[in-house]
Order: C-alpha cells, then structure tokens, then sequence
C-alpha cells in the first residue's frame, strides 16, 4: 500500500510570484504615501498662515480701537501703551500702521507655538537675509523647526521651500503680506 504524502506550503515558483507581485504594489503605492506626506506639509503651512493672518487681524482691530492704527511705528519703547497681552514696557512690541512689525520678538507674541529660533515650539520665526523685498518692506521667515538651523549667529533655512515670509507694512504699502513657498 502506497501513502501518498501531501506537500505542505508554497513552491518557490508561487513564492517568486507573490514577491513580485508585492515589489510591484509596493513601487506603485510609495509615490502616493510620500505625497501624502507633502500634502499633510502643505497643510499645516497653510494652518500656520491661517493663525498668523487672524492673530494679526485681532492686533489690528485692537489697536484701531485704541487709535494707534494709522500711527507709522507703535512701539512700547516709544511709550505707547499696547492694549495687547503680552506687550508691556518690559516685553516690547512693535507695530507699523497697526500691524505687527516683521521682527522676530512681536509675532511670537501673538501666535502660539511661534517662537525665535532658540525656543522650544514647534515653529521658528528667524530673519534671512537677502528676503526683504524691493519695495523696502522688511520680512521674517516662518517655519517648521526642523526647516531651519543656525550657522554661527545667523539663521537658516535647510530647504529653500516650505516657509512663509511675513511683510510688515511700511510707508508705501500700508498693510501686510504672506507669501508660502510650498512643501515640495
């Protein structure tokens, strides 16, 4: 009497199969997981933009109740009292036009989890040079700490994409801006 004997498992021919198969899905499905990683990047940009514009809003609508919006420069080392929390004599801010001047100490006051390049937040604000535009408006950088780094006492950033530049206003233009430059 002759037993037959069931192999258990895979042939290394159907094993083969399955791994290409799966390096297949594998190199299709990467591209949209990385991606995903840029959108997500891009978005949490945008969510920074968002905090900022309604941070400097508010500052704006409480210096106009104050009078001190159409002053050129509001500062509290000029002895202008700020009617905004964290802004006192010991702790200055300043305002150009009613808006938060683009420094690296007026904005962090305004915005959570904005902080200077030494503090411990999630996003730094630091001056790059070279970014003040033509029309004489200075500017600061916002962006995700790991974005940036320090090289002796200036700040700057590892890729040259995926920040904000904060324009304060000035005599010729009498708002802000932001501008995003995009994850990619």
């Amino acid at each position: 009497m002759e037993v037959e004997v069931k192999a258990k498992g895979f042939t290394l021919i159907e094993l083969v199969v399955v791994i290409v198969i799966l390096g297949i899905l594998a190199v299709t499905a990467a591209p949209r997981f990385l991606g995903t990683q840029v959108e997500a990047r891009n978005a949490t940009l945008q969510a920074m933009k968002g905090a900022i514009q309604s941070a400097v809003e508010m500052s704006y609508g409480k210096l106009a109740m104050a009078g001190l919006e159409s002053i050129d420069v509001v500062s509290n080392h000029k002895g202008y009292d700020i009617p905004i929390e964290g802004c006192s004599k010991s702790d200055p801010c300043d305002f150009r036009n009613g808006y938060p001047a683009a420094d690296t100490l007026t904005l962090p006051k305004l915005v959570k989890d904005l902080g200077a390049h030494n503090a411990d937040t999630d996003w730094a604000i630091i001056l790059v040079k070279g970014q003040d535009d033509l029309n004489g408006r200075f500017s600061v950088t916002i962006t995700r700490r790991d974005n940036m780094y320090r090289e002796g006492k200036e700040s700057k950033l590892v890729n040259n994409n995926c920040y904000l530049r904060y324009f304060s206003s000035n005599a010729t233009h009498n708002s802000y801006e932001i501008q995003v430059s995009p994850c990619q």
